[in-house]
């Protein structure tokens, strides 16, 4: 018989068995909803400026002319970059800084309407592809969007994180589309 003296709570007999048993039951679902979740992410973002894509075109197959409107320089104010090669396909762009990690772009190939990349973060291996593309519109102006996607890593939780990267990866994009305006329209 229990002390009625005693202070400390008593747990009820049987309670622990069922919280662990609903814990693990929590435990399984989850799991099997990552493992259902799309393995896959797209990031897409575009603007519309008014030029049109043969203007735009330089400042998106020359990592020389990035450094004007990419908005990495503006989350990390250590980071070094650094481009390697001639403009179009083949050139190389990197990044180390404390608060971007590094990184390497590499173009894969340049036309008049498309800048195709692969992405590569040294931190997890991932090795998204990425897209600028160049698309005339009535009356002279370009939509330009830029389109990063790639396979999450790690399943199931990777595939959580999936989830999370238009909000991780497009406030990045939007703001280099907004620089690219902004340096385009400065001409």
């Amino acid at each position: 018989m229990p002390d009625a003296s005693d202070p400390r709570p008593r747990i009820p007999r049987g309670l622990v068995p069922k919280v662990l048993i609903l814990l693990g039951a929590f435990t399984v679902i989850l799991i099997a909803i990552g493992f259902a979740l799309p393995d896959r992410y797209t990031v897409e973002r575009s603007v519309i400026i008014e030029a049109p894509p043969a203007r735009i075109q330089p400042h998106v197959a020359d990592f020389a002319r990035w450094t004007a409107w990419q908005p990495w320089a503006r989350r990390d104010d250590e980071a070094k970059f650094a481009h390697h090669g001639e403009a179009g396909a083949g050139q190389t762009f990197t990044w180390d800084g404390p608060d971007l990690g590094r990184g390497r772009i590499e173009m894969t190939a340049v036309a008049p309407t498309r800048v195709d990349m692969v992405l590569e973060f040294r931190a997890g291996g991932v090795r998204p592809t990425g897209a600028i593309l160049l698309e005339p519109t009535d009356g002279g102006a370009t939509r330009v969007t830029w389109r990063i996607a790639g396979e999450t890593t790690f399943r199931p939780i990777g595939n959580y994180l999936g989830l999370l990267m238009d909000g991780i990866i497009g406030p990045d994009l939007d703001a280099g589309l907004v620089g690219l305006k902004r340096v385009v329209s400065a001409q």
